[in-house]
């Protein structure tokens, strides 16, 4: 069996070497399962070049967001699962790869807590101006009470577009734990979820119209792709702070610049419809309104140890176990294709 485990994270100036460092830990996992192992950095390939470094693989370990699509998944007869080293899976043709018999699986839920504290901190950190002082005070200078004055936490309403791991701990962060009040979009729950979570289920439109914050916490599809458009900051209150620890596309990154510029809104970043951030991005001009970081919400010793563990034994466990555990699967569809081929699908998450 082989893995080929393909990175899109890029670090300028990195060797071959210290790219099979960097993959060790997973590495090793899969030779102890008696797996052949490679290793490409396929950052700015295109499908022919994606497609040749994935040649000979029954697993893709894609740590990033490597792009799997229909024309790689067609060109790749032994590949039998398709591994994400995260959450996200955007850049795999889902539907492709159902159809082809082949699971896309990701790890859900290993770093929920680092995505509610990130966003906790990228959004005080913005209210408080956090960044401004600690820039002027470099500078020499002593901007004593000069930077924006910060309402009151605990009378703010923050709003939670997605209220599943990360965004319950965000309405208990700033609910149970700031006294603010929390309410939530989220499509798939009922307002009797919702209360259990600490928040007031509400429609998108009220979302953005009485929201102090709002943070996002959902996944990119086709329902949330652009969900922040022009109408939709048009709506928002005069101060509104968007934060977004999910992915860039949820945000039209134009329409949020014009909010930004016209000084309506101000924003907490980590991820953008582009990345790495081009230099020439307007967002880095508004260092007044925004707090920005390269998209490292997920960071965190456990979470990288649990990463690891989950997006290595998964695959090694339907390959050599027949068992394959539903809440990873990321294309359901498959599943029929599994229990009609003799697999042994579990409900459970993987310890």
């Amino acid at each position: 069996m082989k893995v080929a485990i393909l990175h899109t994270t890029k670090f300028e100036g990195e060797t071959q070497e210290q790219l099979l460092r960097r993959s060790e830990r997973q590495i090793n996992a899969f030779h102890s399962a008696g797996m052949e192992v490679s290793v490409t950095q396929t950052f700015g390939f295109n499908d022919e070049e994606m497609a040749a470094a994935c040649q000979g693989a029954d697993v893709l370990y894609c740590n990033g967001n490597p792009v799997i699509d229909r024309y790689v998944i067609e060109r790749c007869p032994k590949l039998k699962i398709i591994q994400r080293s995260g959450i996200g899976v955007n850049s795999i043709d889902l539907d492709a790869a159902a159809e082809h018999g082949i699971p896309a699986m990701n790890v859900v839920g290993y770093c929920i807590e680092e995505l509610a504290v990130h966003s906790t901190a990228m959004i005080l950190a913005n209210m408080r101006t956090l960044t401004f002082y600690d820039r002027e005070l470099r500078a020499g200078k002593w901007p004593k009470g000069k930077g924006r004055v910060p309402p009151r936490v605990s009378e703010l309403t923050v709003g939670l577009y997605g209220l599943g791991g990360s965004g319950r701990l965000m309405a208990r962060i700033w609910g149970a734990g700031f006294g603010c009040r929390i309410i939530a979009c989220d499509p798939y729950l009922t307002p009797e979820q919702a209360s259990e979570a600490g928040a007031k289920l509400v429609d998108f439109d009220s979302l953005c119209r009485e929201s102090d914050v709002i943070s996002i916490h959902v996944p990119l599809n086709a329902e949330t792709t652009h969900a922040f458009d022009e109408r939709a900051f048009s709506l928002m209150k005069p101060g509104c702070i968007i934060a977004n620890v999910a992915r860039g596309a949820i945000i039209d990154e134009r329409a949020m610049c014009e909010a930004l510029r016209s000084g309506r809104i101000m924003a907490a970043l980590d991820t953008f419809e582009e990345e790495p951030l081009p230099s020439e991005s307007p967002l880095l001009e508004m260092s007044d309104r925004t707090v920005l970081t390269p998209h490292s919400a997920y960071c965190g010793t456990e979470a990288s140890k649990t990463l690891i563990h989950i997006a290595c034994a998964l695959p090694v466990k339907a390959l050599q176990e027949n068992i394959y555990y539903r809440p990873y699967i990321a294309n359901s569809a498959v599943i029929p294709h599994l229990e009609a081929r003799g697999c042994v699908i579990r409900n459970e998450l993987l310890e």
